[in-house]
């Protein structure tokens, strides 16, 4: 049973490093096309609550949203700045990057920190 859960969250992690990778590389929108069809339908056949699901993915689309140097957020700061140099955007995202970061990693420790008030209004 051990060695199950371990899998499961091997999944998870995979899933999470694929979307912050492809976030290096390409928008955030050919990441949604790519991803979500085939990671959702797997996700569901091993038993994940969708809720909890959607919210990590949605955290893990926010994380791609700021990834340089395709983070389209960058770009938008760095146009309503009106400056030549995207590596002080960059620098800038980096603690909120970090930050959604660690939101995923404590949505992965614990499904319920997601799904506490759908749980409450049951």
């Amino acid at each position: 049973m051990e060695g199950l859960k371990i899998l499961l969250i091997g999944f998870i992690l995979m899933v999470v490093s694929i979307h912050i990778t492809m976030g290096h590389l390409i928008k955030t929108l050919s990441v949604i096309f790519l991803t979500i069809l085939t990671i959702v339908q797997t996700v569901l056949a091993q038993g994940y609550d969708v809720n909890w699901f959607s919210i990590l993915m949605f955290v893990l689309i926010k994380i791609v949203l700021i990834t340089p140097p395709v983070g389209l957020n960058l770009y938008v700061v760095q146009g309503a700045r009106k400056t030549r140099n995207l590596n002080k955007e960059m620098l800038g995202a980096l603690p909120y990057w970090l930050t959604m970061l660690l939101m995923a990693c404590l949505l992965i420790a614990s499904a319920n920190i997601a799904i506490f008030l759908q749980k409450a209004l049951q």
